[in-house]
C-alpha cells in the first residue's frame, strides 16, 4: 500500500513539473501575429515595422536575423542607399527599438551570417587542384594518334 501511495505522489509531482513548464514557456514566448508573422510588442512598434518593412520583407525573413541596433541601423541605410527604401523619419528610433528588441542578438549565439551554397552549382575548384576531363563519347571514337594519320609509305619502282 505504501509503494501506490509512492507512486501515486511521484505522479503527481511529475505532473506538477510539467505544469508548471508549460505555464513558464507560455508566459515567455512571445505572441505571433497570424498574418505577419511579427512579434507583437507592448508599444505596438511591429505595426511600424508591418508598415515600413512588410512592403518588401515577411517577418518570418526579419526572424531569421538577429542584430544589434547598430547593425538594424546599418542594414536599414544600405536598404534606403541600395535598394530605394525612403526615408523612416520619426518611426526610425521605435522601429529599431522593436527589431533591436525583438530581434536582437541572442546571448551565445554568433550573429554572423552563414549562407548556405546555391543549389545545383558546381564546387569551385582552386588552381592548385588538378582539373579532370571526361571526353565526351563521340571524342573517344574519333581520337586518331599522329602516327595512324601519317600516310604509309610507297614502295619505290627502282628496276
Amino acid at each position: 500500500m505504501h509503494a501506490i501511495a509512492l507512486r501515486f505522489t511521484l505522479v503527481n509531482f511529475v505532473i506538477a513539473v510539467l505544469s508548471l513548464v508549460c505555464v513558464a514557456d507560455e508566459v515567455s514566448s512571445p505572441t505571433i501575429d497570424s498574418e505577419s508573422g511579427l512579434k507583437i510588442d507592448a508599444e505596438e512598434n511591429w505595426k511600424l515595422v508591418q508598415a515600413h518593412c512588410g512592403s518588401c520583407h515577411s517577418g518570418r525573413l526579419l526572424a531569421q536575423h538577429t542584430l544589434g541596433r547598430e547593425d538594424w541601423l546599418k542594414s536599414i541605410r544600405r536598404m534606403q542607399s541600395d535598394e530605394n527604401l525612403w526615408d523612416l523619419g520619426d518611426a526610425e528610433a521605435a522601429i529599431l527599438d522593436y527589431l533591436s528588441e525583438s530581434y536582437g542578438p541572442i546571448e551565445g549565439e554568433s550573429t554572423q551570417r552563414i549562407r548556405r551554397p546555391l543549389l545545383n552549382q558546381s564546387p569551385i575548384v582552386s588552381d592548385s587542384e588538378p582539373k579532370q576531363t571526361e571526353p565526351t563519347p563521340n571524342e573517344s571514337e574519333t581520337t586518331v594518334d599522329a602516327e595512324e594519320s601519317k600516310p604509309a609509305p610507297q614502295p619505290s619502282d627502282s628496276s
